[in-house]
């Protein structure tokens, strides 16, 4: 089976989500548009079940695939270089 590394940040325990279907995702976001109660609002979305962070979601991938993890476990440091990156891009631009 061919594939690529699971690529995270930190130990991949930082944040958790509720991944959630493209399709499902796709219907949520059309209902927020055509239902003017949903709009302007902080609103829950997420899939069933409870959060998971992505050492777990990489864990069951790697599980339902039947291959032998394979991760790559970035540091969050390098999001603070890229957000300052960022920033001097932001302020050239103005």
């Amino acid at each position: 089976m061919l594939g690529g590394p699971y690529v995270m940040f930190g130990d991949g325990e930082l944040a958790a989500c509720k991944p959630i279907s493209e399709r499902d995702l796709a219907s949520y976001m059309a209902e927020c548009i055509t239902d003017s109660s949903l709009q302007n609002k902080i609103l829950p979305i997420g899939g069933p079940g409870e959060a998971l962070t992505p050492l777990q979601q990489s864990e069951i991938l790697f599980q339902a695939a039947g291959v032998p993890p394979n991760t790559i476990k970035v540091p969050i440091q390098i999001m603070d270089g890229a957000i300052w990156v960022f920033d001097q891009l932001a302020k050239v631009g103005r």
